[in-house]
């Protein structure tokens, strides 16, 4: 599909006529339309007259765009894009943008044989800020439901912050030599884990409330390589000891299960609860326990997966699935517990933990808040959003650098998918990609052209 940056420098005025081009597999770039509309701080655009078949109107939240793929896409908004819609009135210091292009019959340029059959209807909603969704927003709302803990994995350098409402006494230490201020799909950064020396250890012991059979709520959200993996009940988050003596029910585990990287496990140690359907590596998911004390340790518990209340059931590799827990408390840590090697390969962004129950309008809420890559990005192998074209950069047009990581994408030596690095949609990256690349970077006027996402 073709990059509508060009088409946003100038996009927060108040008349506008956008001039918009398709692309089909042999980016033949045919201009074939234009669509007149208003943009106005906190409303949505009004699409004056528009060419085609393409009637409907669907809205986006800030920074992000919807890309439908026929005119029946377009006779009426998602349930999605209606949500969207309720919230965008809310926001003040947006400049939103209607884009509409028809889809109505199969065009040739004259003297040009390649048919054009790419056409798309998209509305497409900016902020003034670049960034990919509106992580300020889903912080907002953490912050709004009152965490103890509340660690966003966005500093570069020193501790983990706690921005929840046990302070800088529980600021966290990095271990090891994880990634920091990587990218993620919200468009802030994260915490990247790729060995079993990296983790990280609040600097206080977890507070009375969390002991013995302690009532809370905790959320992440997290990402694992494709290739990625989990050790041993690996925790996203934990506290509690191992020993002296019997470890059973001692200690915390917001984790996933025994060896699997798609299952996440609610329990404590020796027992607990584990998810039903898998929760697919490669993806960023928002991951929510809730638990209420008082009982056993398979009772009380509901998670939440991207929204939705999962299905549970008694982890079969545990013998004390249905035993009650009595945690000593220790201090917190992440992708690490207190024996054996438990660790995750993979990208943590956001971790929260309350002294309550998060209601599923809460959960719902916070869902709702977290961003995504917005058109024209895609999420890259490693969860971070990607330009065509541009594995490392982050600015207008690919550099020389992107190239040589598309060669070594193509040679084999590195990850790229194929939304960032298959540059002329072959289907295949191959070294003609990293010399297209090449072309662009140095200032030539080469189309490129990447496969939308997966």
């Amino acid at each position: 599909m073709s990059t509508l940056a060009g088409v946003f420098e100038e996009a927060c005025h108040e008349n506008i006529e956008l001039r918009c081009a398709a692309h089909n597999q042999y980016q033949a770039d045919l201009d074939f339309g234009r669509a007149f509309m208003d943009a106005s701080r906190g409303n949505l655009a009004d699409a004056r007259t528009f060419p085609g078949e393409c009637r409907g109107m669907a809205a986006a939240p800030a920074g992000e765009a919807v890309w439908l793929r026929s005119p029946r896409d377009c006779e009426a908004p998602t349930q999605t894009a209606k949500k969207w819609c309720e919230g965008l009135a809310r926001r003040k210091s947006a400049c939103w943008i209607l884009l509409i292009v028809g889809n109505a019959a199969t065009r040739r340029r004259p003297g040009n044989a390649t048919a054009i059959t790419a056409f798309v209807c998209a509305a497409v909603a900016l902020t003034a800020r670049a960034a990919a969704g509106a992580p300020d927003d889903f912080h907002a709302a953490v912050s709004d439901s009152g965490p103890l803990l509340y660690y966003q994995f966005n500093e570069s350098t020193g501790a983990a912050i706690n921005h929840g409402s046990l302070g800088a006494l529980y600021d966290a230490t990095y271990f090891g030599t994880p990634f920091r201020a990587v990218g993620t799909a919200a468009g802030d950064t994260g915490v990247r884990f790729d060995s079993a020396d990296d983790y990280l250890e609040s600097l206080s012991i977890a507070p009375l409330t969390l002991a013995g059979n302690p009532t809370f709520s905790a959320e992440a959200l997290v990402f694992v390589l494709e290739d990625g993996g989990a050790a041993l009940w690996a925790p996203l988050l934990h506290w509690g000891i191992s020993s002296p003596g019997d470890p059973t029910m001692k200690s915390v585990y917001f984790s996933f299960s025994n060896g699997d990287a798609e299952e996440i496990f609610a329990g404590f140690y020796n027992g607990g609860l584990q998810t039903v359907d898998p929760v697919p590596k490669g993806r960023w998911h928002h991951v929510v326990w809730t638990r209420t004390g008082g009982g056993a340790a398979n009772v009380g518990t509901t998670v939440y997966v991207d929204g939705v209340n999962a299905a549970l059931e008694t982890d079969p590799d545990l013998p004390a699935d249905s035993a009650t827990p009595l945690v000593v408390n220790s201090e917190f840590r992440i992708d690490r517990a207190r024996d054996f090697t438990r660790f995750f390969t993979g990208n943590l962004d956001e971790l929260a933990l309350y002294d309550r129950i998060l209601t599923a309008d809460e959960v719902e809420e916070h869902y709702a808040k977290i961003g995504n890559c917005g058109l024209p990005q895609c999420l890259d192998f490693d969860g971070s959003c990607r330009s065509c074209a541009q594995p490392l950069s982050t600015g207008p047009a690919p550099l020389a650098s992107d190239a040589l990581a598309v060669l070594r994408r193509a040679v084999g030596s590195r990850k790229c998918n194929a939304c960032v690095c298959d540059v002329d949609s072959s289907g295949s990256v191959v070294a003609s990609d990293a010399l297209l690349t090449l072309k662009r970077a140095v200032g030539q006027p080469i189309a490129l052209d990447c496969p939308a996402a997966s």
